[in-house]
This record gives C-alpha cells, structure tokens and sequence, in this order.
C-alpha cells in the first residue's frame, strides 16, 4: 500500500476514491503526511491532514483527518483521529469519531473505540471494541490486491 498514494479506475476515467461503493481506504483524500518504511517516528503528531505510516511511531497522536496504519507499520500510543484504517501493528489504544476499517494484516493489543468499526477477517485483536453508534462490528473478507 505504501507505494500505491493514488488510484484510477480500470477504465482511467473516474478516481475510485469518487465511487461511493469503495471503502473508506478507497475514499482518502487530501494532503497527507508520510512516515516512510524503515523510519521511526518518536513523539506527538497533530494533525489537520491524513497521516499514511508505513514505519514506526512510538508516542501518541491527534490527527483531524484519516489515519492510516499500512501493512508492515507498528505504533505504541495512543491514535486518536477521525477515522482510522490499521492495517499494521498497535500496541495502544485508537479512538475516531467516525469509521475504524482493520485490514486483515492488523496485529492490535489495546482497546478500539469508534462510530462503526470494520474487521477484516484474518485481523489479530486482543483488546475491547466499542462503538458509539449501537451497530455491531462489521466483519468483512478483504479482496484487495496486496501489490
């Protein structure tokens, strides 16, 4: 995922981000911050952009935008944002106010809390899921191409 920043679409036409049927990975937009792999972030990261982590972050965050955790990543602390995807390792806790999506690759020790929460089946989570909205964790299969 980490060298995939931008989509189009089979036909070249329309970005996927603009299908309302693709996930919220599909829908990221805007500027984003990038923790490249094989670098390690120390300290608090604020935010009012997406965040894409490939590498390593030890410490907590505040992010006004999307978090994503990609395949490969790890984070210890604390990720609070507006929506978050993991697709990597957490040790802490991530808290969003809309839609948390974990990916089959996510290894998480710590506690979820989001509006809706999407897990991805093959994801590793040891920990406590809350949702605010009162719907039940979606569980999904992931039938994206891992290029």
């Amino acid at each position: 995922f980490c060298s995939r920043m931008s989509r189009v679409s089979k036909k070249g036409k329309t970005p996927m981000a603009e299908n309302r049927f693709r996930r919220m990975l599909d829908k990221s937009r805007g500027a984003t911050t990038f923790i490249a792999p094989g670098s390690r972030f120390e300290g608090k990261i604020s935010s009012d952009d997406n965040v894409l982590v490939c590498g390593e972050v030890a410490g907590d965050c505040d992010i006004k935008a999307a978090l994503t955790l990609a395949e490969g990543s790890r984070w210890e602390g604390n990720i609070r944002a507006t929506n978050a995807i993991i697709g990597g390792e957490l040790v802490g806790e991530v808290q969003t106010e809309g839609q948390i999506e974990i990916a089959a690759t996510a290894r998480i020790k710590g506690t979820v809390s989001g509006g809706t929460v999407a897990i991805a089946e093959g994801a590793m989570l040891e920990g406590e899921v809350r949702i605010s909205s009162g719907e039940a964790a979606k569980v999904f299969t992931d039938k994206r191409s891992r290029d």
